[in-house]
This record gives structure tokens, C-alpha cells and sequence, in this order.
């Protein structure tokens, strides 16, 4: 195991590839009450076209099927892997998103009996077709409620409306006819390609011994055999910064109307340091222009523009990356039309040297922050594993930001990347 210290923090832990590719964080906290653990594969609901490892050629698959997925391994043929973690006295979860897919447990006893459920029930499969069809079922009913939710369909309609490719528009879980085209065969090809040791990243955090973690680890995947891995071919739909549309809108059973506005930022190819370097200077100029100590904000408030639903959120992903902003108003077409203007008007804003410092200091304090919690440490030695980081690398980066790193982003507001995407009300209401 090699040991990794930041003098800064002055936290250590501990990491080993072993020889099957599996990546292998711990970090012990003797004052942790309990442990986290989480093992997550580089696989998610973006990853629809690729070339599996015993085959040469690219297949494409259904969307939704990293979701799909995911609530199978659970079903371990004669009992589920929910039960067998609460019997331990612990609680299990998973979650899919874009571009992972990651399960994990938390426990304060019995946490080598958790280590080991998880690391079995998840490098085991047990696909039936029967089993198969039953979940389609399930996951019908599950997308039938959550896409008709008008908080899940600002969301969809506002990425359907920036994006014309990218399957970033696609609603993780999929589409009612692309689950109905998932079957045995397609999860196990799925399964074998992206569920592989060299594709995936474990991780505990807690009250635990390494050397005795790490040992039990490392006899667990001996046991184990794996098909020979590959570097895995991916294909994404990659965007320039101009938005699929301007606008669009939808009418459902709402009393206010829902709107939001987003920023597509294209492609540029950024990975690693340049990536998060990026990401956190976009961050801090729309917190400086935007969040509620803001003169934008008090504008939008005192002018009754918004109410408390009002947000915004920052994502920069190697391969697609936005800006969103939201709000329930009856002022939506003021809403939007503000937040517009005043992402324009960033391209040629005036940064005062004294308020970014403030916020980089109040991000650099919220990561310190942050590292009290075992469930945030997990998440984020993963993000940064799949970004061919190291956890400590966010403090790094956070601390070399300039303000020049946010000149540069100004280039990204251009009208072009605008767009808004508005939920109205089936009946007619009246305004303020």
C-alpha cells in the first residue's frame, strides 16, 4: 500500500492496484463512528456506444440500461442484497448517474461482513429473462411517475432543449421504449465489459485497521477470475456551445409556472487539472454574480421574480458541460430574460480582485469542511479516480486558482448558448 499525506490537512490514506486493475483507496479515521464503503464503475447512462471487451466492433445498446443494471445486480437469485446488508445491521444504497454507476454501504459493526456482501454481490450477475421482464415492469411504473414529476421535467426539457445529440438528454433511467429493449443478453454483455476490476474503484472510509481491510480485500478478489481486460472504446456525442433551440415549453398540471435557463458550454476536450481548474472558476463567478448575497439576487427578489425554489447549478464534465438556473414564478418571461442579460453582460464584467478572493477562501473552507464526512470522501476519491486525479489534487488546484482563471471563462456567455425551457400551467392563472 502506498501512503498519501497532504501536510495542509494533515490527513493520510491509503491506495494499491491489485492485480486484477481493481483500484483500491482506504482512509482510516479512528474518530468516525461509522464506515463508509462504495464501489463504483466508470459506467453510466452515457455510455451507450462502445466496443465490448471480446469483441472489435462498436455495439449500441438501449438507453437506460447502466440504470437497468443496477437494480439487477441486487437481485442475487434467491435473496436480495438489501436484505442480507440490514440483517448485518447496515444500510446499502446505489446510484447511477452519467457517467458512473456506484454501490455502497454504511455501518457501524459488522464491517467486514459489509466489505465482503459488497464486493460479492457486486462481481457476481444473475441475469434470467424472467427476471428481466419483472423489472421492466418495475422500472415502467418508476419513469412513468418520475417523468411526469413537473421538478423532473424542468430539468429533461431544459437539456433536451440545449442538447441535439448528446445523450446527456436522455433521462438516466431511460425512455418507456428503450427499457422495453433491454434484455439478459445485452446486461450481460454491459455487465462483462464495464464490470470489470480494471474499470472500477473501491473505496472505504471510517473507523478500521488498513493492513487488516486491505488483506481482506485483496483474498476476496483472489478468489476471483476475470475475462482478460482492454482499454474500453467509447463513443459520445460530443457539442459544440450553440443550444439544439432557443426555447421550448411544456403545459402540465402546475399552479405557478416553472422555468429555467441554461448556458451550453461545447466541447474543448479538457481532462484532469485543466477540467477541474475550469470547473471551479465557473463556479465561483456565477457564486459571485448570482447566489444571494448578490445584487442580481436581491433584484429578483425584491422585485418578486423569484421565491425560495430559485437555484442554480454548475456542471463540467469532460464531455458535456452547462450552466442551469431555475425558479417557480409568474414572472418566468422577467426571470428569464434577467438571467440572460446578466450571463451576457459577464463576458465584459469587471472581477474585483478583493470578492474573489473572498469566495475562493469560502470554497477552499466548505472542501476542509467536507472532509469530516466519510460519505463525501468516498464520492470524491471516485470523481477524482475517473479523472485521472488524486483527492488531494481539489485542495491543490482550489489553492492555485487566479483570478485570471475567471477571466478566461467569460468567454463562454455568448447568446448563441443561451436557451430557456418553461412548464406552464394547464389552466390559465392570474398574474400578481
Amino acid at each position: 500500500m502506498k501512503k498519501i499525506t497532504n501536510d495542509l490537512l494533515k490527513e493520510s490514506y491509503y491506495y494499491e492496484k491489485l492485480d486484477n486493475g481493481l483500484r483500491v483507496y482506504l482512509w482510516p479515521k479512528e474518530d468516525f463512528n461509522k464506515t463508509f464503503g462504495i464501489m463504483a464503475t466508470r459506467y453510466g447512462s452515457i455510455d451507450r456506444k462502445f466496443v465490448p471487451l471480446d469483441s472489435d466492433d462498436y455495439v449500441e445498446v438501449p438507453d437506460g440500461i447502466a440504470h437497468f443494471l443496477e437494480h439487477k445486480l441486487f437481485d442475487m437469485g434467491d435473496v436480495d442484497a438489501n436484505d442480507l446488508f440490514s440483517e448485518l445491521g447496515a444500510e446499502a444504497n446505489a446510484y447511477t448517474s452519467y457517467d458512473r454507476t456506484a454501490y455502497l454501504f454504511s455501518a457501524t459493526t459488522n464491517i467486514d461482513q459489509s466489505l465482503t456482501l459488497l464486493l460479492d454481490f457486486v462481481q457476481q450477475s444473475n441475469f434470467t429473462d424472467e427476471a428481466v421482464e419483472r423489472e421492466q415492469g418495475i422500472i415502467e411504473q418508476e419513469l412513468l411517475m418520475y417523468l411526469d414529476k413537473p421538478s423532473t421535467a424542468i430539468y429533461t426539457g431544459l437539456l433536451e432543449t440545449m442538447f441535439e445529440k448528446n445523450h446527456v438528454r436522455i433521462d438516466i433511467g431511460g425512455t418507456l421504449s428503450s427499457i422495453k429493449k433491454i434484455n439478459k443478453d445485452l446486461l450481460d454483455l454491459c455487465y462483462q465489459t464495464f464490470y470489470h476490476p480494471s474499470n472500477m474503484v473501491l473505496v472505504v472510509v471510517g473507523k478500521f485497521d488498513a493492513e487488516h481491510i486491505m488483506t481482506l480485500i485483496k483474498e476476496n478478489q483472489a478468489k476471483k477470475t476475470f475475462i482478460p481486460y482492454k482499454k474500453i472504446k467509447r463513443e459520445y456525442l460530443c457539442e459544440n456551445n450553440v443550444v439544439f433551440k432557443s426555447s421550448a415549453e411544456r403545459k402540465m398540471d402546475v399552479i405557478i409556472p416553472k422555468t429555467a435557463v441554461g448556458l451550453k458550454i461545447g466541447y474543448e476536450g479538457l481532462t484532469g487539472h485543466e477540467l477541474m481548474k475550469k470547473n471551479f472558476a465557473l463556479n465561483i463567478l456565477i457564486d459571485m454574480f448570482f447566489d444571494q448575497s448578490s445584487d442580481n439576487y436581491q433584484y429578483l427578489l425584491e422585485n418578486e421574480i423569484i421565491n425560495n425554489t430559485y437555484g442554480y447549478n454548475v456542471f463540467y464534465e469532460e464531455t458535456y458541460a452547462y450552466v442551469d438556473f431555475s425558479t417557480e414564478s409568474l414572472k418566468y418571461e422577467e426571470f428569464n430574460d434577467f438571467i440572460k442579460q446578466k450571463l451576457l453582460e459577464l463576458k465584459d464584467a469587471k472581477i474585483d480582485p478583493e470578492t474573489f478572493e473572498k469566495y475562493k477562501r469560502i470554497n477552499i473552507a466548505d472542501v476542509i469542511r467536507k472532509f469530516n464526512s466519510p460519505e463525501y470522501i468516498g464520492n470524491l476519491i471516485i470523481d477524482m479516480d475517473f479523472k485521472n486525479l488524486t483527492l488531494f489534487d481539489v485542495l491543490t488546484d482550489l489553492l492555485e486558482l487566479t483570478i485570471e482563471d475567471l477571466k478566461e471563462v467569460r468567454s463562454l456567455f455568448i447568446p448563441e448558448a443561451l436557451c430557456t425551457f418553461v412548464i406552464k400551467p394547464k389552466k390559465k392563472i392570474s398574474s400578481y
